[in-house]
């Protein structure tokens, strides 16, 4: 996730729209919105030259602080090195490939499971393409080795929380299921063709989103 770090971030905030005469002397005020490499920012300027900057995904990296416009740029915290150039329809940073507009942007939504899936629909290699941390949806992180392979129910558990795994799952109610020594695995088929994968381990859990691989082949420990 360190790759979205270094962008603006926000969280839609509620916050009163500019009037006709603030506008006038902060034209770039309001709310204004981005797609940061798949997740959803946000950005709020009001008119008060207060900013919020919030990212649902990661809410550690949501902060506050001031703002001001010059010379053609947004400035945030009065920070010179990196601006945002501004126009009437766009804020952009284009080192970070970040462009705000001031209309929502569609970003991917999980979709719900395939309860009526059928053990032969699971059958080939996944890799990681997104994480749900705190619910929201990011873009998993290029260095996220996570792999599952499947052949009807035999299966090769790689990367990410595994390590390495060659097992047999349990197939019941459209779910391949895996539970050893503390470790738990729910494999989902998603209604938009998706994998979703569940784990727990250590009292804790998180879910990927897995899409098929162009490499079919199975994998081997190294």
């Amino acid at each position: 996730m360190k790759r979205y770090i270094v962008l603006l971030l926000a969280c839609a905030v509620m916050l009163a729209l500019p009037t006709s005469a603030e506008e006038a002397e902060n034209p770039a005020a309001g709310v204004w919105y981005a797609d940061a490499g798949g997740a959803a920012v946000t950005l709020t300027l009001s008119p008060d030259g207060t900013y919020t900057l919030d990212f649902p995904a990661l809410p550690e990296f949501c902060k506050a602080g001031t703002w001001e416009l010059r010379d053609g740029f947004v400035y945030l915290d009065g920070d010179e090195r990196t601006p945002l150039s501004f126009s009437d329809t766009a804020l952009t940073r284009t080192d970070a490939g970040l462009r705000f507009i001031r209309e929502p942007v569609e970003t991917y939504a999980a979709a719900d499971p395939l309860p009526e899936a059928t053990a032969d629909l699971f059958d080939g290699l996944w890799i990681s393409a997104y994480t749900l941390p705190n619910g929201f949806v990011l873009p998993s992180d290029p260095d996220d080795d996570t792999l599952v392979y499947i052949e009807k129910t035999k299966a090769i558990l790689k990367g990410g929380p595994f390590g390495y795994i060659l097992t047999d799952l349990a197939f019941e109610n459209g779910a391949m299921t895996y539970s050893a020594d503390g470790l738990s695995v729910r494999i989902e088929l998603q209604q938009d063709g998706l994998m979703r994968l569940t784990v727990q381990k250590d009292g804790l859990s998180e879910t990927r989103i897995l899409t098929r691989s162009a490499f079919d082949d199975p994998v081997t420990e190294d």
